[in-house]
């Protein structure tokens, strides 16, 4: 039992807590854009899903990822990617990360079919926070050693360390 009250005694003066035990959630919205041949301006469609976005919340990451079918060079494929991925973000309007695959994600090898190929994945993670209804929000809570400093109470507002020392009357 003395042990008992020496813990608590110890996390009252030393920890700090938080009152309203709240959760996180996180909203994840995906959506992918094509591009045509050789090009990384947005067409109309793909200003309309973009738009469809909501990328305005707080607390939200934005993920951009270009690439390209395999036609033509790796390094040119890289440059192509990461352009297709900065034009969605300039679209956007926010900071993202902005990365480029190139080719190396390309699953078609028919021509006709490498449209699926030439794409900008986005990946916007919005994290909520989720209050309990019977606490609220969380607020820090300091034990009473946090507002003791040097054994002594607080000076009285306006005298600080920085106060000017007066000359004794004589």
């Amino acid at each position: 039992m003395k042990r008992l009250f020496v813990i608590l005694t110890a996390m009252l003066f030393s920890l700090n807590a938080y009152a309203g035990f709240e959760d996180t959630h996180e909203i994840v919205q995906t959506a992918k854009v094509h591009f045509v041949t050789d090009k990384s301006y947005l067409d109309g469609a793909a200003k309309v899903a973009l738009s469809k976005l909501n990328v305005s919340l707080p607390n939200t990451e934005v993920i951009i990822i270009g690439g390209t079918d395999s036609r033509g060079s790796l390094e040119y494929n890289v440059v192509l990617g990461l352009a297709r991925a900065n034009s969605v973000s300039e679209f956007l309007k926010v900071p993202a990360s902005v990365s480029s695959v190139g080719e190396d994600q390309a699953i078609e090898t028919v021509v006709a079919n490498m449209r699926a190929d030439r794409i900008a994945t986005i990946k916007v993670i919005t994290t909520v926070v989720i209050e309990n209804p019977l606490f609220g929000a969380a607020s820090p809570i300091m034990g009473p050693a946090h507002n003791v400093q040097y054994n002594t109470l607080p000076l009285p507002l306006g005298q600080g360390v920085n106060r000017t020392l007066q000359q004794p009357r004589l």
